[in-house]
């Protein structure tokens, strides 16, 4: 990695360094620059930093810029169409799994609803154009032509066991302002401790927009103390430390001396087993291990190909694209991922 890339990216969308002026770059640093904003969901944040400097974006990144805005509109009538949704079902949801500290553009929009309500909740999307892609105990998933993708969460659940319960998300409730909009989310603390399982247990890896967030949630939330207090009623709270020690580190080597990781970064298959052995309780049963371990295998192909133009390849290919996503989904069902109690739905 360019370090002086890093540097500039992240003295940009920072929000600890977010009223600093955009230091100045010749063409080829912003270029690279705004690649490794690509790689990392900090694109939209660090453009409209060099919309609000007398820096211009580099030949060739003007169609870039303009498929983001397009992707951002598409992300803001995901939000309204949400909203609608819940106010003609008069079923309430959050948002999670989100990053409202620095503005960006998701590839899709996680949202909890209670269990009671889920089949009620996708019903109100079908009225809104939404079609239901899964609906089973690992993945409960929507689309609608113009629309990001909407997955539906009643718990937070990996490797067969809850890390926070719908009840647990249900007493986070709160609203943050978006674009205009009040959008409905979960509190910083459980924000926390939520982002910090997803990007262990789930996406195995960091990016370096999340790593920026967890601090920013950090903050709000008195250095994750409170959060810790959900991994501790859950049983995950030595995992929850471990994971503390692991930001810290990174934290010490951007912040103190300097350096530029290498992100979006994988957490690697030992910090994954390492986490996974100090959860409270029975270890996983022989078919979870199996399954853990090519699931962090597809995982590692699936992080390698994002920066090869193979995973590029995937998504313009119907077929291969859903190939992958069924043998992720199947992986995560049998490593024990599950978004339902139970183990049917209605799609």
């Amino acid at each position: 990695m360019n370090p002086d890339a890093f540097a500039l990216l992240l003295s940009t969308v920072d929000p600890a360094t977010a009223e600093q002026p955009v230091p100045p770059a010749d063409e080829a640093l912003l270029r690279e620059t705004c690649n490794l904003a690509r790689a990392n969901g900090l694109y939209f944040a660090f453009v409209r930093r060099l919309e609000g400097s007398d820096i211009d974006l580099p030949p060739g990144e003007g169609a870039r810029w303009a498929g983001e805005l397009q992707v951002h509109e598409r992300y803001l009538r995901t939000l309204e169409l949400l909203r609608t949704a819940s106010e003609h079902s008069r079923i309430e949801y959050a948002v999670i799994k989100n990053v409202w500290t620095i503005e960006h553009v998701p590839r899709d929009v996680d949202v909890f609803v209670p269990e009671s309500d889920v089949a009620g909740f996708l019903e109100a999307l079908g009225g809104q154009g939404f079609e239901t892609l899964f609906d089973d105990g690992a993945e409960i998933s929507t689309a609608s032509p113009g629309s990001l993708r909407v997955d539906i969460y009643p718990r937070v659940h990996y490797l067969g066991r809850d890390f926070l319960s719908g009840a647990a998300l249900a007493a986070a409730r709160t609203t943050e302002s978006f674009s205009a909009m009040r959008i409905p989310t979960i509190r910083a603390d459980a924000a926390f401790a939520l982002n910090s399982i997803h990007s262990i247990f789930g996406h195995g890896a960091m990016t370096l927009l999340d790593f920026l967030d967890l601090r920013a949630l950090a903050v709000r939330s008195e250095d994750g103390h409170p959060a810790r207090a959900h991994a501790e009623t859950f049983g995950w709270a030595r995992t929850f430390d471990l994971w503390m020690e692991h930001l810290e580190r990174l934290h010490e080597t951007v912040y103190e001396k300097g350096l530029a990781p290498t992100f979006p970064l994988r957490h690697g298959r030992a910090f994954i087993r390492q986490a996974i052995a100090l959860l409270d309780g029975d270890p996983l049963a022989l078919r979870e291990r199996i399954a853990l371990r090519a699931s962090l295998l597809w995982d590692d192909l699936l992080f390698a190909s994002e920066g090869s133009g193979l995973n590029d390849g995937l998504r313009r290919s119907a077929m291969a694209s859903g190939v992958a996503n069924a043998a992720g989904h199947r992986l995560r069902t049998l490593r024990g991922d599950r978004k339902r109690s139970g183990g049917g739905g209605s799609g």
